[in-house]
C-alpha cells in the first residue's frame, strides 16, 4: 500500500526481498519502506483478505481464501478497571 499517494500498488516483477521487506512493513511494529519519495507499508492495512483482487489478477479460475480470525462474540472482552494502565492491557 503506497501511503504517499493512497493507492495499492502490486509488485509483479523486482527483487524479492523488497517485497518480502514492503510486506513487513506494519504499522507500529517495523518502519514503512521509502520508495522513490513514497511511504510504502503492507497491503494488510487497506485490505487484509484481497481474494477479489488476486482473482482479477490471476487467470487460474476460482481463488479460495479462508479467514481463520474469531468469531468477534467468540472473543472475552477485556473489563477495564476504575484507571486504565497501558502495561496491564498489554
Amino acid at each position: 500500500t503506497n501511503l504517499t499517494r493512497a493507492r495499492v500498488d502490486v509488485d509483479r516483477s523486482g527483487p524479492l526481498w523488497r517485497a518480502v521487506r514492503k510486506s513487513m512493513s506494519i504499522p507500529g511494529v517495523f518502519p514503512p519502506v521509502i520508495e522513490d519519495g513514497d511511504v510504502v507499508v503492507d497491503g494488510g492495512v487497506v485490505d487484509n483478505f484481497p481474494v477479489v483482487r488476486m482473482a482479477s489478477r490471476l487467470d487460474c479460475g476460482t481463488v479460495i481464501g479462508v479467514n481463520v480470525a474469531p468469531a468477534v462474540d467468540k472473543v472475552k472482552p477485556y473489563r477495564f478497571g476504575p484507571e486504565l494502565s497501558g502495561w496491564k492491557v498489554l
